[in-house]
């Protein structure tokens, strides 16, 4: 019968292999999910009672990570199929452990452009702090990203996969509500910087604060007076000249 030590030793010394052609730097994230699901079976009371279920434990919580990947990176693409949810990737990824100590990922029909860019080492590790057995799950992933402020909108609980994904989609919401109002200051302030301008050239030329005032007083006025339509068959949008 295997001990532990023993099941730690032959799960570490897997090597993962793939149906599905990832880089250099997207397998090195694939082993460290992979090396912290062996974290996670190491801590698991039932994997100490019984070190013969360690490979099934690691490949469990290992499978847990990737669907969780893809279902945050796929709520997020503007070309989500409708059936990409924590069902359909259960269904489509196989995880095999082989005698000769590889672990051959098949990932069936998931779409190619989704498994190119789903393994962000950013959200790797933000999937690591938030399942770590030994740490403080949604509340050690918030205060890791936004510090001790809330979310608005956002509701924690229930299953971790779905807890993790809401918080990353409200996290990017958060996001880029702050970009575009970042934007809309930054063209305030151009617009700003640009009349600014145009009124020190206005003085250059000799024009006085007075004449300069009233040519963007009139200007605004012209902005403001409402466009008449006309429309010949619409009477209620008729308007009388008389």
């Amino acid at each position: 019968m295997m001990t532990f030590d023993q099941a730690v030793q032959y799960t570490n010394a897997t090597t993962i292999v793939s149906s599905f052609p990832f880089t250099k730097s997207q397998f090195e994230q694939l082993q460290k999910l992979n090396l912290f699901a062996i974290h996670q079976a190491c801590n698991d009371e039932e994997v100490r009672l019984m070190p013969a279920k360690m490979i099934y434990k690691v490949n469990e919580e290992f499978k847990l990570a990737l669907m969780a990947l893809l279902v945050t990176c796929a709520v997020m693409d503007f070309h989500r199929q409708g059936r990409e949810s924590k069902e359909f990737f259960d269904t489509q990824i196989k995880i095999t452990q082989k005698k000769d100590g590889r672990k051959v990922l098949n990932f069936g029909i998931i779409r190619a452009n989704l498994l190119e860019r789903f393994l962000i080492p950013e959200i790797v590790d933000d999937w690591i702090t938030y399942r770590d057995v030994n740490g403080d799950g949604i509340h050690a992933l918030a205060r890791k990203k936004i510090g001790f402020i809330g979310i608005s909108g956002y509701e924690k609980g229930g299953e971790p996969l779905y807890e993790f994904v809401r918080f990353y989609h409200k996290l990017m919401e958060r996001k880029q509500r702050k970009s575009e109002k970042l934007l809309e200051q930054f063209q305030q302030e151009a617009i700003h910087s640009l009349a600014n301008k145009v009124v020190e050239q206005q003085l250059l030329e000799g024009l006085s604060p007075d004449a300069i005032l009233k040519s963007l007083t009139d200007e605004t006025k012209i902005k403001k007076t409402p466009q008449r339509i006309k429309h010949s068959n619409d009477p209620l949008l008729l308007e009388d000249d008389s």
